[in-house]
């Protein structure tokens, strides 16, 4: 698949974004640094959304504010993306915001770590890889910065593929308080395909028709009550795909 490759940013951005002594410290959720580093995240083309937290931390002896740039460098085309400095964004298609600065700058203080940055990727059902890189600086002093690269791998051919269903994916589940999303593929042969939802009596609790070949069906919080149901992909009446779900109170 073809991707956005932004050649000029790439030949840039180690001049305009290395820094001897990192103004912040960046930690994954292991504690491993990794200023000046590639962090990859393996997730599938059906997932709805992959995540990737990390952690800054303060080096100066002196509170800084902190802002954060993200760049686009090889992102898959139709896919999604945002993230959260400060602030959470709306999520943006590849190519919308090649270069995406933040504008909630962080406040921070001396050996103070920070947990509010998380890097979001939506593959939209299309496979391939999508690299980011984002620099954290100093807004009074911009050469003082840091980076890190972050990958999001999502591989061609690893999806489950049952029945003409490709990558069934019901999220949260268990849904607990919460509205849940079943999302799923169709091969392009299959056609007329309802999503049904069942309860464990075998009743019908809702269907939903199937248009085209991506699926995205939520299931309201307030339709159903706590329990075991069962989704069926199905056409003419015949199940290509069963799965279960489980949606509660806490």
């Amino acid at each position: 698949m073809k991707k956005h490759l932004y050649t000029a940013l790439i030949a840039c951005l180690p001049a305009v974004c290395f820094a001897q002594d990192p103004i912040v410290t960046i930690t994954d959720e292991e504690g491993n640094v990794v200023n000046e580093e590639l962090v990859t995240y393996a997730g599938a083309a059906w997932e709805f959304r992959d995540t990737v937290s990390l952690f800054a931390t303060m080096n100066s002896d002196a509170d800084r504010t902190i802002n954060l740039r993200r760049y686009e460098l090889d992102v898959v085309e139709q896919s999604k993306n945002f993230y959260c400095w400060g602030v959470c964004y709306t999520a943006q298609f590849a190519g919308n915001i090649p270069v995406w600065e933040s504008v909630n700058p962080v406040y921070m203080e001396p050996g103070v770590t920070v947990d509010n940055f998380h890097a979001y990727y939506e593959p939209n059902g299309h496979p391939g890889s999508s690299l980011f890189r984002f620099v954290w600086f100093d807004v009074d002093n911009t050469d003082d910065s840091t980076w890190v690269d972050i990958q999001f791998d999502a591989p061609v051919g690893v999806a489950e593929k049952i029945g003409g269903v490709i990558g069934f994916n019901a999220y949260p589940n268990p849904a607990l308080d919460a509205s849940m999303t079943v999302r799923f593929n169709l091969d392009p042969s299959v056609k007329g395909a309802q999503l049904v939802i069942y309860n464990t009596l075998g009743s019908k609790v809702l269907t939903q028709a199937v248009r085209g070949t991506n699926a995205n069906v939520v299931l309201p919080q307030e339709q159903f009550q706590p329990g075991v149901y069962f989704a069926s992909v199905e056409v003419a009446g015949k199940a290509l795909l069963t799965r279960r779900l489980v949606i509660g109170a806490r």
